[in-house]
This record gives C-alpha cells, sequence and structure tokens, in this order.
C-alpha cells in the first residue's frame, strides 16, 4: 500500500488494459479517486485447461468485488469467497490481486462471466467480461472459429508429407497444466514427443507424416490433452498426383 501525495499523477497499468479512472473537487484543495482494474496476464480469457487467473485492483477508496455467475469463484487472500470487500485507508493507494477459480472447460461452448468492481467512492465503477474457451491453447495450426468437417483445428498436407516450403510440419501448443500428452490415432502420422510437457511452456512437436500412396485423400487425427481436456487436429493428406 502506497501513501499518496497531495499532488498525485494517475497511474496507469501497461498491462491490464483498460481502466477506470474518476476524480472529484474538495472545497480547499482537489482530491484524486482512482480505481483501476484489469488481468493480471493482459489477456480476458483463459484456456480449457487453464483453473486460475488473476485480477488486479489499484484504487484509492475501499472497493467490492462481485462475479454474476457461480462457475467462477473468488479467492482473495487464500480464501473462496462470493464477493471481495478491501478497506484502502484515506490517503493511500492499495494494490490487490483477486484469483478467479474455475474448473476445466469440458463443455463445447465458450463460458462468459461478468466481474464488477464498485468504489466506495460515488462513480466508482469498473466491469470487465471474463471468458473460459472450450479448446486448448494451440497456435500451429490456428484454431479456426467456424469447423471444417467438424473440426476446429485443421493443416493440409502435401502428398509428400512435407510442407510446400520443405519445411517438416509440427503442432505448436501451450498446455496449463503438468502430465499434458499428445498422440496419433493414425500409424502414417508420427509425432515427435507425445508427453514430458512443461506446464505455461510452449511446445513445438513435428510430425513425421508417411507419403501419401492410396490414390486419394486421407485424414487423421492428432489429440493435444490437458487437464483431461482434448483438442483434436485434423490433419488432411492429399492424394499423390499422377
Amino acid at each position: 500500500m502506497k501513501k499518496l501525495k497531495q499532488t498525485i499523477l494517475p497511474i496507469f497499468l501497461t498491462v491490464l488494459g483498460c481502466l477506470a479512472l474518476f476524480t472529484s473537487c474538495g472545497t480547499e484543495q482537489e482530491e484524486f479517486h482512482s480505481l483501476q482494474t484489469g488481468f493480471a496476464n493482459g489477456r480476458n480469457f483463459a484456456f480449457a485447461d487453464e483453473v486460475k487467473a488473476g485480477f488486479v485492483v489499484i484504487a484509492t477508496d475501499s472497493w467490492e468485488l462481485t462475479r454474476d455467475l457461480t462457475w467462477v469463484t473468488l479467492n482473495y487472500n487464500r480464501q473462496d469467497m462470493d464477493k471481495v470487500q478491501v478497506t484502502v485507508p484515506a490517503g493511500y493507494m492499495r494494490r490487490d490481486t483477486v484469483f478467479i477459480k474455475m474448473q476445466p472447460n469440458e463443455t463445447t461452448d465458450t463460458l462468459k462471466c461478468t466481474i464488477s468492481c464498485q468504489s466506495a467512492m460515488s462513480g466508482g465503477f469498473a466491469q470487465r467480461l471474463f471468458f473460459h474457451l472450450p479448446h486448448l491453447n494451440i497456435s500451429n495450426p490456428e484454431i479456426r472459429k467456424y469447423p471444417i468437417e467438424g473440426y476446429h483445428c485443421v493443416a493440409d498436407i502435401p502428398a509428400s508429407g512435407i510442407d510446400i516450403d520443405d519445411s517438416v510440419p509440427y503442432i505448436e501448443f501451450t498446455p496449463y497444466a503438468e502430465g499434458a500428452t499428445l498422440s496419433s490415432e493414425v500409424e502414417w502420422i508420427v509425432p515427435s514427443a507425445t508427453s514430458d510437457f512443461e506446464s505455461g511452456k510452449a511446445a513445438r512437436v513435428t510430425l513425421a507424416i508417411s507419403k501419401n500412396t492410396t490414390g486419394e485423400l486421407r485424414r487423421g487425427v492428432v489429440n493435444v490433452t490437458s487437464n483431461g481436456i482434448t483438442t483434436p487436429v485434423l490433419i488432411r493428406q492429399e492424394a499423390e498426383k499422377n
């Protein structure tokens, strides 16, 4: 907690996104009142295997934080609660982190929750949306908004098994739990690694894909699993041209 000087400049959070700032004027001198909110990691969403996110509040006045849906639990000072109330002494600015806890998203839908912060000072209010995505953090191939053949993650590979730029096909993903795995459902796709992926760290796994000599387009699925959530990746390999 930081003691404020008589003259204060608003503090802007480079990692938090939009802020709520307001001032009021007293009879003797101008008083500054600040309510700043945002997500600690700079994004207002979590991937399906994530179970915790940080919500930061920086304020010069006492405040109360609530959520509108019960699939989210607020956790402050290691205690779960429905709402968080924090007292800020007059003349001080305080920074607090409230954790948003949830279960892995086992649904096929994006879950949504509203986080609201009300300051004791009239006019101090901030509201933020938080989303829990139904898929893992797969960056290559990219997650598509609209599915193709029922899959949101699709890679098209030439008949040779090598990409058109002569590079080896790969899957890149970031798990947020220990014990993540990657597996292939077909013999003609062999991943270079299937386990021992580090939580919170991007992993790039190359795929050894056999030449397609079947004479027709073939499909195979590679599954990325973390914290009980599986996101399948459809691999479509072209037929060899005569």
